[in-house]
């Protein structure tokens, strides 16, 4: 029995270093895809030198066959880095044949095909995430209208448009599948290490990575206390943050909405959530979990000569987003200056949302005059871009070098306004319907009683805004983007919070937590669980009790 196995393995070691025998449908099949013999192959193989790579280099001596071994997110980068291809051959097992298929096909030309060798049965079956299920769902979405991208839309239907949007059809040869690659160009999604990978791998290529800020791994600093039986996901105790990044790109198209994209590849830096599972964006029409497509055309689009800062967010116009996202960009801004001096910062409509007065002023405390700010009112081709890792992406990280831009950014609005005595204790109130609470009245009485005063920050200047939280003692308000001014406070300071469990207030907790604030979190129950902007009641008994005793500690 020994012996034998040890000839099998022998015996089975060879045939895998031999070439592999491409038959006659095989070889038919894929000089259909590759004009005159030539062209570029993609071999998805399980192992190095392939059996299946070598006998293909025979039969096609005057294509270029690339082995790809690597997976997931290398496989990608690997990928788009050899596009266009003219066939991508799928040797790998059976397991995992659709999840490939969708982060394969794209990265074809049109015109080109993905093969699975002896996979004709595939083709057939109804088992739940087979490439036959798949390749079912993309044919019945042919045609149809792009679903929406609102909430609850499931991400499977996005996947089966984006294939029907791109299937020119499926066949059996002999006992192989080919599946034809058609429709409209389509960009692969990159993630933060992922791009850097790809400007590496592309060295030739004017775009580059400028500098990378190593992460820094911290602790939450953040005495966080909440009146739930157990600590809710989304505090946590421990950060690992990520590499901060400073890239160039050349040739680019701007897409108001914050995207950047290439005749390739659609840049992370279009991703607000940049650490999410699945990057999208509500300017791009996805196509699968690595792919999305421009909503316009990219023809004929007005040249941008120079170069430009990316500013731009997907909600820009927004107070909130503006506080976290965009400010989390400009620890850049001085340093593409530096090598750009006539650089400008550019944003875009959202909405129908001009350029705000208090946008200008914060850009401006951040180092950014009107006279170095660029407002799009569509997309645009741009001759160079510079874009920056944002150091902080809800709900994932915050990077402790964003500290520095805090302070600076809240100076310079600070010094926009004349000192003044403000009150040690308010509370901010909130007139906004989305996450509104239905006894407001009754939760200004209740702070009102124990000496805090009443008050709406947007009534107040942003230099007067950022006076008023420093100057403060204790700091009451409802959850959301008012309570975002304690990122210009490195004096800890206590901060008792109102707010519902369909809403996580990670945003407030990731700025306490590097500057060290403490937060008393009264948690109400929503309206609907389920909807983050969902309204919620403060119930006296239930939030009360937990409210009077931190009142008793102060």
């Amino acid at each position: 029995m020994a012996g034998r196995s040890l000839v099998d393995r022998v015996v089975g070691v060879v045939r895998r270093r031999l070439p592999m025998r491409v038959d006659g449908d095989l070889r038919a099949l894929l000089a259909e895809y590759l004009p005159s013999g030539r062209g570029v192959i993609a071999v998805l193989v399980p192992a190095p030198d392939s059996p299946t790579t070598s006998g293909l280099r025979r039969a096609f001596p005057e294509a270029v066959v690339h082995e790809i071994t690597e997976t997931g997110s290398a496989s990608h980068v690997r990928l788009t880095v050899l596009v266009p291809l003219d066939v991508i051959v799928d040797v790998r097992p059976h397991g995992q044949r659709a999840q490939r298929f969708l982060d394969a096909f794209y990265q074809l030309r049109d015109g080109g095909a993905l093969v699975v060798p002896q996979g004709a049965a595939e083709l057939h079956s109804h088992e739940s995430r087979s490439l036959g299920a798949l390749l079912a769902a993309g044919g019945a979405a042919k045609g149809e209208p792009y679903p929406s991208n609102k909430r609850g839309i499931p991400r499977a239907a996005l996947d089966a448009h984006g294939l029907g949007t791109a299937l020119a059809g499926t066949a059996i040869r002999g006992s192989h599948l080919v599946v034809a690659r058609g429709g409209q160009p389509t960009l692969a999604k990159l993630r933060e290490p992922e791009m850097n990978a790809y400007l590496a791998a592309r060295p030739e290529a004017p775009d580059k990575v400028l500098e990378v800020i190593p992460a820094q791994p911290f602790r939450s600093r953040c005495e966080f206390l909440e009146n739930t039986d157990t600590r809710r996901p989304g505090f946590p105790e421990a950060y690992d943050t990520i590499d901060i990044s400073l890239r160039q790109y050349h040739a680019v198209v701007l897409t108001p909405g914050q995207v950047i994209s290439t005749d390739r590849v659609i840049a992370p830096d279009s991703y607000r959530h940049n650490q999410f599972s699945r990057l999208r964006n509500r300017a791009t029409l996805e196509v699968a979990p690595r792919f999305a497509r421009l909503r316009h055309p990219t023809d004929d689009l007005p040249y941008l000569e120079g170069t430009y800062f990316h500013l731009d967010n997907e909600m820009r116009g927004h107070f909130g987003h503006l506080m976290t996202e965009q400010i989390s960009r400009l620890w850049a801004w001085p340093r593409a200056k530096a090598m750009y001096p006539d650089i400008k910062a550019v944003v875009a409509v959202n909405k129908g949302r001009e350029l705000r007065s208090w946008e200008s002023q914060i850009y401006e405390a951040g180092g950014i005059p009107p006279k170095d700010l660029l407002f799009l009112h569509g997309p645009v081709l741009a001759e160079r871009v510079v874009s920056a890792t944002p150091m902080l992406s809800n709900p994932d990280y915050v990077h402790p070098e964003i500290v520095p831009v805090w302070r600076s950014v809240g100076d310079n609005l600070a010094a926009s306004a004349p000192e003044r005595e403000f009150p040690r204790r308010f509370f901010c109130s909130r007139r906004l319907a989305k996450r509104s609470c239905h006894n407001i009245e009754e939760v200004e009485a209740l702070f009102a009683a124990q000496g805090f005063e009443i008050l709406y920050p947007e009534e107040y200047s942003l230099g007067e805004q950022v006076h008023l939280f420093r100057q403060a003692e204790v700091i009451g308000g409802f959850a959301g983007s008012a309570l975002f001014n304690l990122c210009f406070v490195e004096d800890p300071k206590r901060v008792i919070m109102i707010g519902s469990t369909a809403y996580t207030a990670r945003n407030e907790y990731l700025i306490a937590s590097l500057l060290g604030h403490r937060i008393d979190s009264v948690t109400c129950v929503p309206d609907d669980p389920t909807f983050y902007q969902s309204p919620f009641r403060f119930d006296a008994d239930r939030e009360g009790r937990f409210l009077a005793d931190v009142f008793a500690s102060l």
